[in-house]
Formats: C-alpha cells, sequence, structure tokens
C-alpha cells in the first residue's frame, strides 16, 4: 500500500487530491521498477506535522510465500 501525505493548506479537497496524486505517482514507479502484485494506492490528506516531512509517500509491502 502507497499512502500519500500533504503538508495544511486552505483547502481540504485539494490536499486530498494532492496526497492521492503523490501516492499513485510512487505506485506507479514501483510499477516501472519491476514491483508486482497487488497494490493500493490512497492519499490520507494533511500530515500531522508540518514542512518537508509532511509532503511524503509511506509505502507498506507485504510478503506473502
Amino acid at each position: 500500500m502507497t499512502t500519500g501525505y500533504v503538508q495544511p493548506t486552505t483547502s481540504t479537497a485539494n490536499d486530498e487530491e494532492l496526497s492521492t496524486q503523490r501516492a499513485r505517482s510512487v505506485a506507479a514507479y514501483l510499477r516501472s521498477i519491476g514491483v508486482t502484485g497487488p497494490s493500493i494506492a490512497k492519499g490520507d490528506g494533511i500530515a500531522a506535522q508540518a514542512g518537508a516531512t509532511a509532503r511524503r509517500a509511506q509505502v507498506t509491502i507485504t510478503y506473502r510465500p
């Protein structure tokens, strides 16, 4: 699962869209380098902190033999 986050702005709708786009971009990159299997990309909106740490994507990889 790839989750995108953004720093708070005045537009919550814009924050949601931007965080979703960030997550989708990271998921597309992972596919382009050969990471296969089902994937979920979601925007989680506003991060609790501000600044550079808020502008991020978090990737969770689960291995199932």
